[in-house]
């Protein structure tokens, strides 16, 4: 699973993501080489060494697999390989979902609902998923898009006209506490110690986190990872059903975009 998400991976330049793919037919080919930590060593410098060069223009779910490649690589020199995993999956997505939670509190855009505001009325899909809190139709979202995708495209400082009726400050203020709370909350649970019989709370929350927030707002990157790490880190053959579905399930449904 781990391979097939640097399959996916659009930021970097072709001749890497020929490299990933050629990595990648191996590996399925020659199935012994996934116990093989030189194996795991070279696959983590071949993402290393684009990470460390392009850092500056790669998104957070770049240097989330960076890591969880790091701990995959780490876990040969365990005595109980997939714990080691399990246990550093875990902490990887407390890790995610902490310092997003951090930064939600801390940014004044986020804080205030002004970046809610924004999601809510110009982008796609949460301005339809959000629509009947804030009565934008269709239309309304679509010249908003196209409004904001050629202000994007200017050189100088100019505004966008946004239209519609819409009532969005209500519902952007109760999104964004709602966000907060929910990530702040995963967080927490994936950090606290509990026993192997109330573990599962953190799988049923990565669970409803999916199918919740990210029914609302998708993010792609990050959905396929956390599907990735949540199925070495889950105990319940359920879980890890699920988790499964859902990668592939978002490589179904970004396989169109991405190119």
């Amino acid at each position: 699973m781990t391979l097939f998400t640097l399959l996916t991976f659009t930021e970097l330049n072709k001749q890497i993501e020929m490299i990933y793919g050629c990595i990648f037919i191996f590996a399925v080919i020659f199935r012994s080489v996934l116990d093989r930590e030189l194996f795991w060593f070279v696959v983590l410098l071949l993402v290393l060494i684009p990470s460390i060069i392009d850092w500056w223009s790669l998104g957070g779910h770049a240097f989330l697999v960076l890591y969880w490649i790091i701990a995959i690589f780490l876990s040969f020199f365990s005595k109980d390989r997939l714990n080691f995993v399990g246990k550093a999956g875990q902490y990887l997505i407390g890790c995610v979902f902490l310092f997003a939670a951090i930064w939600k509190f801390m940014s004044p855009e986020f804080a205030d609902g002004d970046a809610m505001k924004y999601f809510m009325i110009t982008t796609v899909p949460m301005g339809i998923t959000t629509s009947p809190f804030t009565g934008l139709d269709r239309h309304s979202l679509s010249t908003n898009i196209n409004n904001i995708s050629q202000l994007l495209t200017q050189d100088t400082t100019q505004t966008a006209n946004l239209v519609g009726r819409f009532s969005v400050d209500r519902p952007a203020a109760v999104f964004t506490a709602i966000t907060q709370f929910i990530e702040i909350t995963i967080a927490f649970a994936f950090f606290v110690p509990l026993s192997y019989k109330w573990s599962v709370i953190r799988e049923v929350l990565l669970i409803l986190f999916f199918l919740t927030a990210y029914i609302i707002m998708p993010v792609p990157g990050f959905a396929v990872l956390f599907s990735c790490i949540g199925f070495a880190f889950s105990k319940s053959i359920y879980s890890k059903a699920f988790f499964i579905f859902t990668f592939f399930l978002w490589q179904i449904i970004t396989l169109p975009f991405l190119g």
